[in-house]
């Protein structure tokens, strides 16, 4: 066999085996059932609590880095729990991804020289359908259970 040939061999064997090394380290990475639902309910719990800060805080103490931090955790709070939703198949997020809809919109919709007060009075309602929407999902997927 040529050099040339030996080198596509190993070139060949080489792929193979990262192909294969590849499959076998991912085998059994998946999250059972009941482990996919504890960590959607450990993030629906985290996304409700700072919904809820948000929507309850006193525009008369708070900052504007505050107030932007807060709805900075949530909108981070979130993506947890959409990363978490997606191993739970019996979840069911529609009336929550309706209310995040709602809630993104309120907060794109806040000028960028609004007073905390201002901005605070225009995102509680939808900071407090969040909340409700996340117990409701919790409900939904037996949070109660963990």
């Amino acid at each position: 066999m040529s050099r040339r040939g030996w080198i596509l061999l190993l070139l060949g064997v080489g792929v193979g085996l990262a192909v294969l090394v590849g499959v076998l380290g991912t085998r059994g990475s998946e999250p059972n059932a009941e482990q996919s639902t504890a960590s959607l309910c450990s993030s629906l719990s985290t996304f409700e609590a700072s919904a809820n800060a948000l929507a309850n805080l006193d525009p008369s103490t708070t900052t504007t880095a505050e107030f932007q931090a807060d709805v900075k955790t949530v909108q981070t709070n979130w993506a947890a729990v959409e990363s978490a939703a997606q191993d739970v198949k019996s979840s069911q997020m529609d009336a929550l991804d309706a209310a995040w809809a709602n809630f993104a919109a309120v907060v794109q919709g806040i000028p960028g020289n609004a007073t905390v007060k201002d901005a605070a009075g225009t995102i509680s309602q939808a900071a407090d359908t969040l909340v409700s929407s996340a117990q409701s999902t919790a409900q939904s997927v037996d949070c109660s259970a963990g």
